[in-house]
């Protein structure tokens, strides 16, 4: 829609080489049909009424621009109060009758979401308890940094592969490589294990207590989950598979098979 109102302005006033106007032309036909389509022209308004609404909810919520480091209690307050101003308005907007029963619908699902969902767009100024300092923390209102993270971490493993399609890469990375990354972090490293020089002592020390119980002729502890394990070998099978496999039924049973104790061989 957008080329064929740039294409009309073109024509109105040719350029003077007759290759570029007939090329302009004959474009501008092509085009033309997703005007003359009465259905598909219906369709692009219904979306773009749609679209205008939910970047309108997006620009009260901040979502649109990048979040500031440095946000306060007070900037939160200031557009908690301006989105409930907005959602107020929204309201009155709303077609009660005649012709408008699409943008009547779009306003309803919209409302129907703040009703449902409105307490948690705010829940992000947590209370440290007193024993730590007491004060407050503001966490993160998106889940920016998290897929920011995770496309860097796709990044570096499609630099190391050299393989463009990583679904099978990641289905075999273990969760755990992700608390590599924390080692960057010298706090993360100071609680852990105190410097990395002493990284090698604290993974020994996570296996003394099995080595401990193999002495003692005792079964190691069992630190696998069963069911997320389950759950990643199936990954790969088809759709027709996973429905069969992928139920509560069967890894139950085969959870209790696993945990169950092999017979003796006479």
């Amino acid at each position: 829609m957008i080329a064929l109102r740039a294409i009309d302005a073109f024509v109105r006033v040719p350029p003077d080489d007759k290759k570029v106007a007939s090329a302009i032309r004959r474009l501008g036909r092509i085009v033309s049909k997703v005007s003359c389509e009465v259905p598909f022209r219906q369709t692009v308004k219904r979306l773009c009424r749609r679209a205008d609404l939910f970047d309108e909810m997006r620009d009260k919520l901040r979502l649109a621009k990048k979040l500031p480091e440095n946000e306060s209690t007070k900037g939160l307050d200031v557009m908690r109060n301006q989105f409930q101003a907005w959602t107020i308005g929204l309201e009155n907007r709303r077609p009660k009758r005649g012709p408008g029963k699409d943008i009547r619908d779009a306003i309803d699902i919209i409302l129907k979401h703040i009703d449902t969902h409105g307490e948690n767009l705010w829940g992000h100024v947590i209370s440290l308890p007193a024993k730590t300092g007491g004060g407050i923390r503001l966490m993160s209102r998106t889940n920016d940094l998290c897929e920011n993270f995770f496309g860097e971490m796709k990044h570096e493993e499609r630099r190391r592969s050299g393989r463009k399609n990583l679904a099978k890469d990641l289905e075999h990375l273990p969760a755990e490589a992700t608390l590599a990354y924390n080692l960057r972090n010298p706090d993360y490293v100071k609680i852990v294990c105190g410097s990395l020089n002493q990284l090698p002592l604290a993974f020994a020390q996570l296996d003394r207590e099995n080595s401990n119980r193999k002495k003692k002729w005792l079964p190691a502890k069992e630190t696998v989950d069963l069911v997320q394990e389950l759950q990643l070998s199936t990954a790969s099978l088809s759709s027709a598979d996973r429905r069969l496999v992928r139920t509560d039924q069967m890894n139950k049973r085969i959870e209790k098979a696993a945990k169950s104790r092999a017979p003796r061989m006479s």
